[in-house]
């Protein structure tokens, strides 16, 4: 028992590795957005066309992901796209014109999009495996590696350094541990869902109502944790007169609130149910977002927690 306990930890630690990667990436580019804007001279309207070449090339990756899986197996596209996120966002850093970052950021959505697929295929694929829940914990990896990506970020801003050598110190150390979790990663199980058939014999797969009012709610909480990550320094920074260490440190806020409360949203679930959590939730949220575009000053200007 004790050994089955061990080698659970230990895949489940790997698997986290993993979730950091995408935290901590993330966190750096959205943190040196001010500095990016200064490098390579992209207004507000191309830094919007740059943000979305990686929501667009994202997206992309996340529908065709499922394919990628089937074909190659989820471990070994998550190895890939995490190497091709490191690498991208390294590139970032040495883009000195709006053209030749939108090029990385489409690199960068793209890896973005397979390794949030693939990584939490091998989450769910723990939990399968040992009959314990994890997956509170891996996001709270994911949020972990924002705060890290940030508050690095506004320790190398407030250094006068930029993303490049910010991005090859951080995510070269982060990389040192990789060998170490590669072999820990899982294969995909080959159990497949039981699809209905109708009346005439064909097989259906009926979406929920639920399910559709569900990923409404999921995409309402995307773009409120876009606003805050990728304009929040840029917002502090410009329109506030925030010095770009301090910008920098807003997704540092914001990921360390969401760590908070996905380290207890387990219990929280249990104590108050999914309804009563939502709600409260949501009205926090817009109670802060609120804050944040009405308070003049810039230090009242703390992201409140993602609920999600």
């Amino acid at each position: 028992m004790k050994s089955y306990r061990t080698e659970f930890l230990r895949r489940r630690l790997a698997c986290a590795y993993f979730f950091l990667c995408p935290g901590i990436s993330y966190g750096l580019f959205t943190s040196r957005l001010p500095a990016l804007k200064a490098q390579t001279g992209a207004d507000e309207a191309q830094i919007g066309l740059l943000l979305l070449c990686i929501g667009g090339s994202s997206l992309l990756a996340l529908l065709s992901s499922s394919w990628f899986i089937r074909r190659f197996g989820s471990a070994l596209v998550l190895r890939v796209s995490s190497a091709f996120l490191l690498l991208a966002t390294v590139l970032c850093g040495l883009a000195h014109s709006p053209l030749i970052l939108g090029a990385f950021c489409v690199l960068f959505g793209l890896a973005m999009g397979f390794l949030d697929v693939t990584v939490n295929t091998q989450g769910v694929e723990n939990e399968r495996l040992y009959r314990l829940p994890c997956m509170a914990f891996m996001h709270a990896a994911y949020s972990l590696g924002g705060v890290l990506g940030a508050i690095t970020a506004s320790l190398f801003a407030a250094l006068n350094l930029g993303l490049f050598a910010n991005a090859l110190v951080v995510l070269g150390l982060y990389a040192l541990l990789r060998p170490w979790t590669v072999p820990y990663l899982l294969p995909d199980s080959m159990a497949q869902p039981s699809k209905k058939k109708d009346g005439t014999g064909k097989k259906r797969s009926p979406l929920p109502f639920l399910v559709l009012v569900c990923g409404c709610l999921s995409m309402f909480v995307y773009a409120a944790e876009g606003s805050v990550a990728e304009w929040g320094s840029l917002l502090l920074f410009a329109e506030k007169g925030a010095p770009e260490s301090t910008a920098a440190f807003v997704f540092a806020a914001f990921s360390g609130t969401t760590v908070l409360f996905r380290l207890f949203g387990d219990r929280l679930r249990q104590r108050l149910g999914d309804f009563a959590l939502c709600l409260g939730g949501g009205l926090l949220a817009t109670a802060g977002l609120a804050t944040v575009l009405t308070e003049p000053n810039s230090p009242a200007h703390a992201p409140f927690v993602r609920v999600g």
